[in-house]
């Protein structure tokens, strides 16, 4: 999975502002993505809340918290949401952005994504799809 210059962004709200999570430039597997959002995550939140964001396939990437306070992706509404400057990962980790998920302690992905890096494996599922 690629992340580059343009999809990078989470914005998350706890209940007492957004939160903008930037994303590092990279090619990353599935976990180890999701640990260092997680990680990113828990770094930045406004409430002291721990993050963790896994994957597994089939299902794709689930975002739960320990705290005991809904909080809300912003997938839509948020700086850069589908509203703003479109932008966010959430389509990339299979988010729809239609509409933020809000008022919930966890979030499954819309529909699972393909984890791998691009690479021989990758290029192989390319040519399947192409014959």
């Amino acid at each position: 999975m690629v992340i580059g210059d343009f999809w990078h962004w989470i914005d998350l709200n706890e209940g007492n502002g957004d939160i903008e999570i930037e994303i590092t430039n990279g090619t990353y597997n599935c976990i180890p993505l999701g640990q260092l959002i997680g990680t990113l995550l828990s770094v930045n939140s406004g409430i002291g809340a721990t993050y963790t964001v896994s994957y597994t396939p089939g299902t794709g990437f689930r975002f739960d918290t320990d705290a005991q306070q809904p909080f809300s992706l912003l997938w839509k509404s948020g700086t850069h949401g589908s509203d703003g400057k479109d932008t966010h990962i959430g389509t990339i980790l299979g988010f729809n952005d239609v509409a933020d998920d809000t008022g919930a302690l966890y979030y499954i992905a819309d529909w699972p994504v393909n984890c791998l890096p691009h690479g021989d494996n990758y290029q192989r599922q390319m040519f399947m799809f192409m014959d």
